[in-house]
């Protein structure tokens, strides 16, 4: 994590501190914390610390941030996003977890999930949108992430 860190920030004692920070809040968290994957976990909290302190400088701009598109010797991108997903879809009740599984992942229609699962069209909608919801709720630092990078200019 401090090697990441320190790629994107190239100041060691800023690198050493969001790490340190990070260890703080896990400490003073740990009994509220539910991780069920710990290195997405790290990796997406120091990401987002990263953001964070460019965001707290005032004398930096924030498409001034070391390039974020720069390959890393992490392949942390991609694989964490699909632990992120993985990880949020498990979080859905079984049923709408099914639901969206069906017409996301095998581009089943409502009619068609619908005959599959023996349930009513209506209540297929329902799952299909509940689980929807949940997943932007549970995705939402994906999406703060990517607002960004967009912002500096990465995307």
């Amino acid at each position: 994590m401090y090697d990441f860190a320190y790629i994107k920030t190239k100041d060691g004692d800023v690198a050493a501190e969001i790490v340190q920070e990070l260890f703080v809040h896990l400490w003073e968290k740990k009994e509220e914390l539910t991780i069920r994957n710990l290195r997405s976990y790290l990796f997406m909290s120091v990401k987002n610390r990263i953001i964070d302190y460019y965001r707290r400088m005032t004398d930096a701009r924030l498409d001034s941030i070391v390039d974020l598109a720069t390959p890393t010797p992490y392949p942390l991108y991609l694989e964490e996003l699909e632990a992120a997903i993985e990880e949020a879809l498990a979080q859905l009740p079984e049923k709408s977890q099914q639901v969206f599984q069906l017409k996301q992942f095998e581009n089943q229609t409502t009619r068609e999930i619908s005959q599959r699962l023996s349930m009513p069209e209506r209540t297929v909608e329902y799952h299909y949108t509940q689980a929807r919801r949940m997943l932007k709720t549970l995705l939402s630092n994906f999406f703060s992430l990517l607002i960004a990078l967009f912002r500096a200019g990465i995307f």
